[in-house]
Parts: structure tokens; C-alpha cells; sequence
């Protein structure tokens, strides 16, 4: 899991491509944790001041336990 900001000095978008380009190199998808969608392209993201996206091999799937997660949702106790 990645969490991505987005300072000044680097605007998100800018982060985005950096990280689609490592992915592509690397056999990696790069998942928007907060859709559970497939980040394909880095504007899907530009608008964010910071986000998480999980990095997963490319034939693994979406953990469908983590999209039945509401985003904020609390941590669960012990």
C-alpha cells in the first residue's frame, strides 16, 4: 500500500505518472483504493491533496474483502 500526498514541490498528478511508470516497469498494477478501481491513468487522481493506492502484481485481483470497506472507516480492536 502507497500512500501518496501531494506537496508543493511535486503536484499529484506528477506523483501518479512516477508511480504508473514504476508499475509498468515492473509487472505491478496500482489500484485507487478509495474506488477499487484500476488507476490507469494519473489524472484520476490529480484533484486529490493525498490518497492510497495498493500495488499488486499484475494477475492478482482486487482483495474483494478491502472494496467491502468503507473509506474511513474505524480500525477493528485487537
Amino acid at each position: 500500500m502507497v500512500e501518496m500526498y501531494s506537496p508543493p514541490e511535486m503536484p499529484m498528478v506528477r506523483n501518479a505518472v512516477l508511480v504508473l511508470d514504476w508499475c509498468r516497469e515492473n509487472g505491478y498494477t496500482p489500484w485507487y483504493m478509495k474506488e477499487a478501481v484500476v488507476m490507469d491513468q494519473p489524472e484520476m487522481i490529480e484533484h486529490r491533496g493525498r490518497c492510497h493506492l495498493l500495488l499488486l502484481p499484475d494477475a492478482e485481483p482486487y482483495p474483494q474483502g478491502l472494496a467491502a470497506i468503507p473509506q474511513g472507516s474505524p480500525l477493528a480492536d485487537g
